[in-house]
């Protein structure tokens, strides 16, 4: 009997861990870049994913900051690459894409 409720105890509490661990975790986050002009319309590509929304925040600010250093205008969260086109980039869950649910 002893044995029994021991491995049940055991169990239990492995089970109790593991859905603990599933709770807390953020899962991966991806980096997009979009690309939106006034003649071609926006176009999205993943430039990496990270581990936390930290890390991809961390990620978004270190690509504006190349651009900006490349000579590119930044204005808020926009870079300016001329008058009909911008770049942003925002940080997703891997579970989200940027245009919306993709259609079948």
């Amino acid at each position: 009997m002893k044995g029994l409720l021991r491995r049940a105890s055991v169990s239990t509490t492995l089970s109790l861990l593991t859905s603990a661990a599933t709770a807390n975790g953020e899962g991966a986050w991806v980096l997009w870049e979009g690309w939106f002009s006034q003649q071609t319309g926006d176009s999205w590509t993943a430039v990496g994913s990270e581990g936390s929304k930290w890390a991809c925040n961390r990620a978004r600010e270190r690509e504006y900051i190349q651009a900006v250093r490349k000579g590119v205008d930044r204005d808020g969260q926009a870079l300016k690459v001329n008058d009909k086109t911008s770049i942003f980039y925002t940080c997703l869950p891997d579970t989200v894409y940027p245009r919306g649910p993709k259609t079948k």
